[in-house]
């Protein structure tokens, strides 16, 4: 390192860092694309054009290498925002939110958010800065920090206005009705997951369709309010299974055996 910073060209350094974080933007967006398929939609697609990093064979490798190589994703991004790459850090961010949220890595996902909406504005990118934002939303509210993520969402709900992305204002909706959720505000909730169903069948995006119907069945649910709460669980049971969906299969059966159970139903 010492011999390359006294006797290469800058130029040249920075060449091959960008090379460098050119292939992790690359082998994270491969990567992301066989673990998570089902939401490929979500994520950017590849920063630049060059070669396409080679994607992992199968799931298993694919969440093998996220998970080894995430302390140096993190690295790059972060380096990148406050040297002079601040598309790596806005590409990282949305690219790599779903993985550290199913792996529970908040604090590195916090630092990672921020430095993409400081990123996004400074390049003057709207749609980045918008998925950053929503992002930044979500690991605040499973932080705890509520007035926080409901700060970043409701600056993300307007910025998806002023671009008629529809799915980005179907990300903010959701995102406010999970925030009343947690804080056990279902009225609020309610009134927020109610458009974005509406939204989520209108753009075709069933996953977020599963999924607020899930949220209506646990406020449902909590109310006491069993037979609706068993029909929002089946509709989104129904949905999940018919895309073989596993995960959310998971999480809405568990809601379904809740209701279950409560109304005495233990078979």
């Amino acid at each position: 390192a010492q011999t390359c910073a006294e006797h290469e060209p800058e130029r040249d350094q920075r060449r091959a860092l960008t090379r460098l974080f050119d292939h992790y933007a690359g082998a994270a967006t491969a990567a992301m694309d066989v673990a998570y398929p089902k939401d490929t939609h979500r994520r950017p697609r590849r920063l630049r054009q060059s070669r396409p990093a080679t994607a992992p064979a199968d799931e298993a490798r694919a969440t093998t290498w996220l998970d080894v190589e995430l302390a140096n994703l993190l690295d790059v991004a972060s380096h990148a925002a406050h040297h002079g790459w601040p598309a790596h850090t806005v590409h990282l961010s949305a690219t790599l939110s779903q993985h550290l949220e199913s792996r529970g890595h908040l604090i590195g996902a916090d630092r990672l958010h921020t430095e993409a909406v400081t990123a996004a504005r400074r390049l003057g990118d709207r749609p980045g800065e918008l998925a950053a934002l929503n992002a930044a939303g979500l690991v605040q509210r499973l932080r705890g920090r509520h007035e926080p993520a409901l700060h970043c969402i409701r600056q993300a709900l307007d910025l998806a206005r002023d671009l008629g992305d529809r799915q980005g204002e179907l990300n903010a909706i959701r995102g406010l009705g999970n925030s009343q959720h947690m804080r056990g505000h279902f009225t609020q909730a309610a009134d927020h997951y109610r458009p974005a169903l509406v939204l989520a069948r209108e753009i075709g995006d069933w996953g977020t369709e599963a999924d607020v119907l899930r949220g209506l069945g646990d406020i449902h649910r909590l109310r006491g309010e069993h037979a609706a709460a068993a029909d929002h669980y089946q509709q989104a049971l129904h949905i999940a299974t018919a895309q073989g969906d596993r995960n959310r299969e998971l999480h809405v059966l568990f809601g379904l055996g809740n209701v279950h159970y409560t109304r005495g139903q233990y078979e």
